[in-house]
């Protein structure tokens, strides 16, 4: 079955489901994304590997958390009840869980930095809490999902991330409504765990305390038990720790928006913006085609010069890009995702030179440019049949592809309307290869 992929407008709707607040909309006076220097490391450019994984595969089907929730228009074709959902709990048997074996892949293929989803809206979290009763001290014999993926960073030398979701929808199962709109829809029956029809509660004060406290014994957990943790990925509220604690408990640690309203770092998703946001900032993108964030069938990747072009993007603006994968029930990744990590890895291998210390020219170009000096590196999407004009240029001394060395036709015309110009043949015109080339041009 085809399936739509996931736009801003998706991640938009699943937003104001789970309450996220818009951007920006509540920055304290004087408030600066982390000063301390070991939080320098992620102004600097950056790729990333995000990991969403749960309960969600034992199923097999239906997406991770968003599989229950009926009624919205991005709705991907597969939904089960919220109690069937969180009844796949018991079945969840990962034996093949070895996070030191895909990161290592990631790493591969240049990727420094990882986020593991901890807990996700359906609540299950991935260790022994000791908070609530649907983690992994209930089931699986207290395995710890998350100390196992942060002990397999360290010895890979990644930056340490932690996603957490504040939403708990298992926590509310009583007090919510799995039936939602998207935007522009018109309002929807509210639906209980089993998908009928019913009113849910009025607020409980005292109930939201509660809630308010498992949660926040929860993020201390993860925030104190792990040692240095580099990433912490808030989605969505309520807001119950305060910037201060977190910063006191981990001082070099870079936390997102999507809890307080403003952060350390702003997280476009699933689009790579027009516009450079206010730094430091990176885009989250799923590598599914279907747009899930967790594994299901049926499974197919964007190919890998898909990634590779956006990251050259986001690098291109000062920001950082960071790629979804989704484990299989067993723990292992599909078998795709290491073939792919392997064709970027043959492509970092080239292109490390073109990516050192990016310094984004300072002139229009439909390309993303690196200047290094009196080198230029140009990034050019697979297929290009269009000749690449930059202006104003000093004139080169050589052109040539940065895979194979060859030089590649080109004109310069040194007084094109009173500035030089150089056009350049792309290297289509002769190598017809889904990869994202690079030409390097040196200058006098």
């Amino acid at each position: 079955m085809s399936q739509p992929a996931p736009t801003p407008d998706t991640a938009k709707d699943q937003h104001a489901i789970i309450g996220v607040p818009t951007s920006g909309a509540s920055r304290p006076a004087g408030f600066l994304s982390n000063p301390h220097p070991d939080a320098a490391w992620f102004r600097e450019g950056n790729f990333g590997l995000f990991i969403h994984w749960g309960i969600s595969t034992v199923h097999g089907g239906i997406d991770l958390s968003w599989g229950m929730m009926a009624g919205a228009a991005y709705d991907l074709g597969v939904k089960i009840t919220p109690r069937e959902y969180f009844d796949l709990a018991p079945r969840f048997q990962p034996d093949r869980y070895d996070p030191l074996k895909w990161l290592s892949a990631a790493k591969a293929a240049g990727v420094n930095h990882a986020i593991f989803t901890t807990k996700h809206h359906d609540g299950f979290a991935l260790w022994p809490s000791a908070f609530g009763d649907f983690n992994t001290r209930r089931w699986l014999g207290g395995r710890d999902f998350v100390r196992e993926y942060v002990e397999a960073c360290r010895a890979l030398d990644l930056k340490v991330g932690l996603y957490y979701s504040p939403p708990d929808w298992h926590y509310n199962r009583e007090r919510m409504s799995f039936c939602r709109a998207s935007t522009g829809q018109e309002p929807v029956p509210h639906l209980d765990i089993d998908h009928r029809p019913y009113t849910p509660p009025e607020p409980d004060p005292a109930f939201d305390r509660d809630f308010h406290a498992y949660l926040r014994g929860q993020i201390e957990e993860l925030l104190i038990n792990y040692g240095k943790i580099d990433l912490l990925f808030f989605d969505g509220r309520p807001e119950v720790i305060s910037f201060d604690r977190i910063r006191e408990l981990q001082p070099g640690i870079l936390v997102n928006e999507r809890m307080h309203g403003y952060g350390d770092f702003g997280t476009p998703e699933c689009h790579v913006p027009e516009q450079a946001p206010n730094p430091p900032w990176e885009t989250v993108d799923v590598w599914d085609i279907a747009g899930r964030w967790g594994y299901a069938q049926p499974f197919m990747q964007k190919p890998p010069h898909m990634i590779l072009w956006n990251l050259c993007r986001c690098l291109a603006m000062r920001g950082n890009y960071m790629v979804n994968v989704g484990p299989l029930a067993n723990g292992d990744l599909p078998a795709q995702v290491y073939k792919d990590f392997g064709e970027i890895q043959k492509w970092m291998e080239w292109a490390a030179p073109a990516l050192r210390n990016f310094t984004p020219w300072k002139n229009a170009c439909r390309f993303p440019i690196n200047e290094q000096g009196n080198t230029l590196y140009v990034f050019v999407p697979p297929l290009t049949y269009q000749l690449i004009g930059l202006e104003p240029i000093g004139e080169p001394v050589s052109i040539t592809l940065l895979r194979t060395g060859e030089p590649l036709a080109h004109a310069y015309m040194p007084r094109y309307r009173l500035t030089p110009k150089l056009n350049i043949v792309p290297p289509a015109f002769t190598h017809a290869v889904s990869t994202v080339e690079i030409i390097k041009i040196v200058r006098k």
